[in-house]
């Protein structure tokens, strides 16, 4: 019969959607880590956003919304976000997340007479890597030199009481931890 037929149809291709995001560090464990999504869907819009957070939990929330987790452990952890758009396309990335060990304040106290130094030494964990600063506050407001910034200090109390004598440490992780006792 020879006959033949045809159409042309216009056929749209979307692009897949730009998925981006991210978080501040340093990043401590049992701190919440704040995951900004700064995904691009154009020309349609984000229905949903799946993270998951690389240490068995996962949280989908709608559009670009931020999310909150809390790490338990520190270590290294693979933090995902899959974005669904309202053209059905879907896209994910990934970004690396260390987890660093908050460290552990302590100090002891060598007991002295009014007007001679007391000494204090820095009993600290470091956690992860190693304790970098140390900040000392004696409790001591009128005495002129009540702090210090050196791993183990003396101070010379010129009255007697009880002082709450605050160490503040912190690791190369970025990671902080506090600890105040009552020195007689």
């Amino acid at each position: 019969s020879g006959c033949s037929n045809s159409i042309s149809k216009p056929v749209t291709i979307i692009a897949k959607p730009v998925v981006k995001f991210w978080f501040q560090q340093p990043v401590c464990s049992q701190s919440a880590v704040l995951f900004n999504n700064i995904s691009d869907a154009t020309p349609g819009t984000v229905l949903n956003s799946t993270w998951d957070f690389g240490d068995g939990n996962t949280k989908t929330v709608s559009a670009l919304t931020a999310v909150s987790h809390k790490y338990v452990l520190p270590g290294a952890y693979n933090a995902k976000l899959t974005i669904t758009t309202s053209d059905g396309c879907t896209n994910s990335t990934a970004l690396p997340v260390l987890i660093s060990q908050e460290p552990t304040a302590n100090f002891n106290v060598q007991a002295s007479c009014l007007n001679s130094p007391v000494q204090f030494t820095d009993l600290s964990v470091a956690g992860s890597g190693a304790v970098t600063s140390w900040s000392w506050n004696f409790g001591d407001a009128v005495s002129g030199s009540n702090t210090a910034v050196i791993q183990h200090s003396s101070h010379t109390y010129t009255a007697p009481g009880i002082y709450q004598v605050t160490l503040i440490v912190s690791n190369n992780g970025g990671c902080s931890d506090t600890i105040t006792k009552s020195v007689k």
